[in-house]
């Protein structure tokens, strides 16, 4: 027999096999019962049960004894330490055991008792019986106590990230938190479809199972139509700096460059590390990769939409470039064509205070910075490409 019980987001599940014993102690008790009742009575008085009669008493006090101390000697008995406990998750069938014992202790007490004050003939017999309610009484306070000894029962905890690309294999794994269970082996698993997909992981122990279904997000593998990210490629923007101060105008010219390296596969995710370099500085790195139709990034295990599929008339922001971005080349793979960092609402106050408190003599107009694609390079050939529907428009 099983008993089963749901906790902490799993299945436990453990062999009853103490309440049985348990119930087949009741069983003996009750046949010592009806034995010191329906055995006749000696014509004169004998020695009777004599000891005997205190035995079910004290297989009782063992029964209830042995698992509190094993529950004591626990390591955290009073608060469990925020992990699922066995004396915990199995409560129900642990009262259930040792209330059963009690039952039969009692009831052992009760005929030893009726039988000693009838003075009945059969008092060895009716000792075997209860010599065996004893036995069965200590081999359920046995079971009773190894299962309280088990203490921490593990969570079954995901390996990994938990989102997969739809079409590739990964090898799912798991972590168990504690106990002597063996980690379930992984799972090859390939995602037929986007959406929600759940994996059964068992791990089995000597006194328990614990099963939980572990839950994953698929997606497919399809970039923005704005933005087509391929192995190799470099992006080379035009960036023009201006601004204006008493007249004299500030202008820079330097180039700026994004390129995208080799993917890497990551628990089935495929990402492209991009890097975009402004002029001769360090350059700064993402990595990004398609999800149902939209370019998105990591943040730890958060999904983060970077850029949506949006339609052509539609502008960008928070692109790799800073700034509103807009276009696509009339030829060529998709990407911004013009990228516009306007003037701050506090740089253009600033400027009009300045203009003010100067009484005129000093005007200043804010730094305004416009990108401009000039190519595209496919510096590798038969790189590695994203995959992106169709370029939209309203």
């Amino acid at each position: 027999m099983r008993y089963e019980v749901s906790a902490f987001g799993h299945d436990y599940v453990t062999e009853d096999v103490g309440l049985v014993l348990a119930l087949l102690a009741v069983l003996a008790s009750f046949g010592a019962l009806a034995a010191s009742l329906l055995f006749p009575p000696r014509e004169r008085r004998g020695a009777g049960l004599g000891w005997l009669s205190l035995l079910p008493l004290a297989f009782g006090g063992v029964a209830v004894a042995m698992p509190a101390l094993a529950w004591l000697g626990s390591a955290d008995p009073f608060f469990g330490g925020g992990e699922p406990r066995s004396y915990d998750v199995f409560r129900g069938l642990l009262e259930r055991q040792l209330g059963a014992l009690v039952v039969s202790a009692i009831i052992g007490f009760a005929s030893a008792w009726i039988a000693y004050a009838r003075h009945v003939r059969e008092s060895f017999f009716l000792g075997v019986i209860l010599l065996v309610a004893g036995g069965l009484t200590l081999a359920s306070t046995h079971e009773a106590v190894e299962l309280v000894r088990v203490d921490c029962l593990p969570r079954i905890e995901r390996v990994g990230l938990p989102y997969l690309h739809v079409g590739r294999e990964r090898r799912l794994e798991v972590t168990l938190t504690c106990g002597d269970a063996a980690p379930p082996p992984p799972i090859a698993y390939v995602a037929d479809r986007p959406g929600d997909h759940a994996v059964v992981f068992e791990a089995k122990a000597a006194r328990y199972t614990v099963s939980r279904p572990v839950r994953y997000v698929a997606g497919e593998e399809r970039g923005s139509p704005r933005f087509a990210l391929k192995e190799g490629r470099t992006l080379v923007y035009h960036r023009h700096e201006k601004e204006r101060i008493s007249g004299k105008k500030l202008d820079r010219h330097d180039e700026v460059t994004v390129t995208i390296l080799a993917p890497r596969v990551v628990d089935s995710l495929r990402l492209f590390p991009v890097e975009v370099r402004y002029g001769d500085d360090e350059p700064l790195a993402i990595e990004l990769f398609g999800w149902n139709g939209t370019l998105a990034r990591l943040e730890g295990e958060r999904l983060v939409t970077f850029l949506d599929d949006l339609p052509l008339e539609a502008k960008l922001e928070g692109f790799l470039l800073p700034g509103v971005c807009e276009g696509i080349p009339s030829e060529g793979p998709p990407a911004p064509t013009r990228c516009r960092k306007a003037v701050g609402t506090a740089a253009g106050m600033g400027a009009s205070m300045m203009s003010i408190f100067t009484l005129g003599s000093v005007n200043y107009a804010p730094k305004r910075t416009v990108f401009t694609l000039e190519r595209i390079e496919d510096r590798v050939e038969g790189g590695e490409e994203l995959a992106y529907d169709e370029l939209r428009s309203r």
